[in-house]
Formats: C-alpha cells, sequence, structure tokens
C-alpha cells in the first residue's frame, strides 16, 4: 500500500500476476465474491483505475475476459497456464470481477472439446493403468460374498436333477437371457442374504454420492450418485455372471480336457505330447544314425522313466495347468463348490435362486482347493473387469465435466490431453503507453525431438565471429537466439510421422492479439 501511496501518480497504470484466477474459481464453484484472496481484493480496490490487466496462472489453458460494459474502468482478466502440463478445459461462462459484469472474449482451445474427451475415453485404462488396482480389487470386493458360483442348478422341471447353468444347446438369446438371470439372482443374494458385499456395496453408493460437489442440488447429488453406484454394482455382477455362464457353456459343450471330471489341461497335455515325440524321435535316430543297440539304450531309457516321475517333470507341467485359467477354474467350480452334490443343493433349496446355492463350498472342499479357486477366480475376473471399471470411471468423469459441470480439476487430470500449449509475448509502447501482447500456441505438441544441427553450426559460427571481431556487442546482439532462423537446439522428430498410427504435429501460430489501453492518455511515458 506505501508503495502505491507513494511511488504511484494517477496515470500510473499495472498489470498484475497472481497464482490462481479467482474469477475462474468463483464463478466454478458459484460462490461468494472475494471469499478468498482478500488481501487480494483489497490491493484491487486501492489501484483502482490503474491496475489495466490481471494475469494469472493455475489453470492450463489460456483465456481472456474483458467487462461487459463499454467504457468500463475494470481491468483486463487473462489466464495463461497451458505451457506445461495437462489441459484444462476452457470455461466460457459469464463471469463478474470486482462488482463488474465481464464476458468472455477468447479461449485456447476455442470450445471445451468432447471429441478429445470422447478419443481419450477409450484409452482412459491406458493412460491411467495404475487404476487397475484398485477398480479390480473393488470390483472383486462386490462379488466376494457370492462366490462360488456353481455351475449347475436345480432343474425347473422336476426340482431334483441337476443341470448345467447353460447348456451346450441354447442360443445366443438363451445364452443373454441365463446372464441376465443369474445377474438379478446374484445382486438381490448380495444385499439380502451376504454381508460383506453388501456393506461394500452400501460403501460404494454413499462414496458415489458424497464425491458429487456441493454445488450440486441434494437430489440431483442424490440421482447421480445412486446411478453411477448402481452402473458400477451392475458391471461387476454382470461380469461375474456372464463368466460363469460361458463356463457353464464350454463344461457342457465339453470344449475343456476336464469335462470328464479331473483336472487336465490342453497346454500341459500338448507340451507332454511334444516331450514324448522328441524323445521317441531322438531314440529312432540313435538307432538308425548312430547304431546304438537296445542294451546301449536301456540307461537312456531308464532315465527318461525316472525324468517323467521327477519334480523337474511334473513341477513344469503343474505350472502350465495352473496357467491354463478356464481349465482351472472350470474344474474348481464343479468339485469345490456345492454345485456337484445333489444332497446340499436339495437341503438348501428353499435358500437358492433358480435352483442355484451361491457361496457355499462343498464339505469335501479342502484349503488348498479352495485357494485356488480364489486365485483362478481373481485372475479370470481381473481380465474380464479391470477394463470395465475404467471405462466406467473415465465416462463418469465425462459425464460430470460436460453435464452437472463438476470435477473440473480432476476429470482433466485424468483424460491428460498434452496438446494445445501456449505461452505469452508482451510489447510496451512508451510513446503511447500501449501493451501489446502476443498468444503464441500449438494444437499438436510433438512427442519426440531430436537435435537441431541447424542451431548447433549457428552457435560455433556466433562463438568464432565473437572471438575474431572488435564489435563485440553487435556480433551478440546479432547472434542473439530469438533472431535466428534456428532459435532452439530441439526440433520435432521427424522419422515419426512416417510411423503408422502417428500424427504429425503443427507449428506454431499466432492465436490473437489484444491490446491493453492505459487510462489515461499521455504521452510521457511513466516510470
Amino acid at each position: 500500500m506505501d508503495v502505491i501511496e507513494k511511488r504511484m501518480n494517477a496515470e500510473s497504470c499495472v498489470a498484475m500476476c497472481s497464482h490462481e484466477p479467482v474469477w475462474i474459481y468463483d464463478s466454478y464453484h458459484k460462490r461468494k465474491e472475494e471469499s478468498l484472496e482478500k488481501r487480494m481484493y483489497k490491493l484491487c480496490r486501492k489501484l483502482g483505475p490503474r491496475l489495466r490487466l490481471r494475469l494469472c496462472g493455475d489453470v492450463h489453458n489460456y483465456s481472456r475476459h474483458t467487462p461487459a460494459l463499454v467504457g468500463s474502468a475494470a481491468p483486463m482478466l487473462v489466464v495463461s497456464g497451458g505451457g506445461g502440463a495437462f489441459l484444462h478445459g476452457p470455461r466460457t461462462t459469464p463471469i463478474a470481477h470486482l462488482a463488474q459484469p465481464y464476458q468472455h472474449e477468447k479461449s485456447f482451445p476455442a470450445h471445451p472439446s468432447v471429441v478429445n474427451f470422447a478419443t481419450r475415453l477409450f484409452g482412459f485404462r491406458i493412460v491411467n493403468w495404475q487404476f487397475d488396482f484398485i477398480g479390480g480389487l473393488l470390483y472383486f470386493a462386490i462379488i466376494f460374498s457370492a462366490l462360488p458360483i456353481p455351475l449347475h442348478r436345480l432343474s425347473p422341471d422336476d426340482g431334483v436333477t441337476l443341470e448345467p447353468l447353460v447348456a451346450a444347446s441354447h442360443n445366443p438369446l438363451g445364452l443373454i437371457a441365463s446372464i441376465l438371470r443369474l445377474t438379478w439372482d446374484l445382486i438381490v443374494h448380495i444385499f439380502l442374504v451376504s454381508h460383506w458385499s453388501c456393506i461394500v456395496c452400501t460403501t460404494i453408493i454413499i462414496v458415489m454420492i458424497g464425491i458429487i460437489e456441493d454445488k450440486v442440488p441434494l437430489p440431483k447429488r442424490l440421482l447421480f450418485g445412486a446411478m453411477w453406484a448402481a452402473l458400477h454394482i451392475f458391471a461387476a455382477v454382470g461380469l461375474v455372471a456372464l463368466m460363469h455362464c460361458l463356463l457353464s457353456f464350454v463344461y457342457s459343450s465339453r470344449m475343456v480336457a476336464s469335462s470328464a471330471g479331473e483336472w487336465r489341461s490342453s497346454m500341459e497335455a500338448q507340451v507332454s505330447e511334444a516331450v514324448v515325440s522328441l524323445f521317441d524321435c531322438t531314440l529312432d535316430w540313435l538307432k538308425t544314425r548312430v547304431g546304438l543297440s537296445g542294451g546301449a539304450l536301456e540307461p537312456i531309457e531308464a532315465a527318461w522313466v525316472w525324468l517323467r516321475g521327477s519334480p523337474f517333470a511334473t513341477v513344469p507341467l503343474c505350472l502350465l495347468r495352473a496357467a491354463d485359467v478356464v481349465e482351472g477354474i472350470t474344474f474348481l467350480s464343479t468339485t469345490v463348490t456345492a454345485s456337484h452334490n445333489q444332497t446340499i443343493v436339495q437341503a438348501a433349496a428353499s435358500s437358492t435362486f433358480h435352483g442355484v446355492v451361491f457361496g457355499q463350498f462343498a464339505p469335501t472342499a479342502s484349503r488348498v482347493g479352495i485357494l485356488l479357486y480364489y486365485a483362478h477366480a481373481v485372475w479370470f475376473y481381473w481380465i474380464l473387469a479391470t477394463p470395465v471399471v475404467s471405462f466406467i470411471v473415465g465416462a463418469f468423469l465425462l459425464f460430470s465435466v460436460h453435464v452437472t459441470d463438476t470435477a473440473y480439476d480432476p476429470a482433466h487430470s485424468a483424460f491428460q490431453i498434452e496438446d494445445f500449449k501456449h505461452f505469452l509475448r508482451f510489447r510496451l509502447d512508451k510513446k503511447t503507453r500501449e501493451l501489446h501482447c502476443y498468444v503464441v500456441g500449438v494444437d499438436r505438441v510433438p512427442k519426440q525431438w531430436v537435435r537441431d544441427p541447424q542451431c548447433t553450426r549457428q552457435r560455433h559460427s556466433s562463438q568464432h565471429n565473437t572471438k575474431n571481431s572488435s564489435t563485440t556487442a553487435s556480433v551478440t546482439d546479432e547472434g542473439a537466439p530469438h533472431l535466428q532462423p534456428a532459435p532452439s537446439i530441439w526440433k520435432p522428430n521427424e522419422e515419426m510421422w512416417r510411423v503408422p498410427g502417428e500424427r504429425r504435429h503443427t507449428s506454431p501460430r499466432l492465436i490473437e492479439e489484444f491490446t491493453v489501453m492505459p487510462h489515461t492518455q499521455s504521452s510521457a511515458p511513466v516510470a
């Protein structure tokens, strides 16, 4: 305040640079003006009409607002934060600052790009791959209490015999109907019978309602939160229903080697056959080409018999069997669950859903079998769930930004749009005291850079001329980087343009040019 009173006169002009553009945040949060930065507002009022420009960053884009009233002495508002971090979509809504209405003049990019968000939606999992751990565990927690899910159910005809969830004779419509029926049964089981999954689902509903910002009316918060929570729950349950219906279909169609009631694996069988065939071919070669007799081959055959029964052969085969997830989960679903025990199913018929018993292991199931079942179920379910949960979260952020006008910063940070960079250049006219601003932007930023040999030659030439010339100052001015054809030592890697799928970057261009006028015309510049 002392500087304003002692060192500024009535014709002084001020351009104030600060961190946060409070006019954007006040408009976004719909809060009362001056709730933040009270000292900054006090300083602005002290400056009065001498404040001609407010320049801020923090929001990663470019936008400019001017007073809506013609002839107003209010300052121009400029946001310039699109230099490094991921893009924030521009906000074109009218704002108010210092009790003055403002109108939107220019932004870069020009409008909130739904296309950029939509393209990023399908790649949301790629740029946010860490979310797989949280999303996969969350979805598995939703359906945990319903496991194990059997592949058989009581026949609706007589209520005594067991039949697959999906028979081999089912058509695609019958398969879809079975998936929807099992999904509904699982949802009813989760909310009416289970405990852990019900707690998880209730927590998800509360959290989804709570993360919606307070500026949204309470009825809409309840509606939107419950809607997105229900979508997550339906997706989690629907995926596990899809998984088990498909497993039941392949089991009833005898498409897996474990259909005979023994844990087998097609990969294990193929590797075993290949190794045995290789050994037989080796013996034939030793007999026909080398000429070894039967007595000389007996030690080799004995070693082969010992090797096939040793851990050196059984352990790799067990690993191959465990890696075959479809075979493993199919076999375990028919052995450790209660579905294969008709007596247990009939005893629990009063608590079953369409003849299916959820969340009950067979009394004969061992702890090792139960652990193997959970391991295979998590592995198989994780592959199905992680792309879906990432897509739903991305759709939720897209919906929040473009429909409810919430999650502004989290959504743009998650989508990680790297394009639309810009910077500002100012020029002060000493005669008219006008401040000219040039906004330079790049729509598509290069992904890879290489050294520019032309710039290197320029630097060596400039250094050589500086050493051999007596007029060092003039040579240095002429060799200034911004005056050279190649001012930077880096340039875009043009070889990437030839790679399929790589898009071509764009060159810098002038976005706009505007002038900040002094509040009092004077021919004498003010220091």
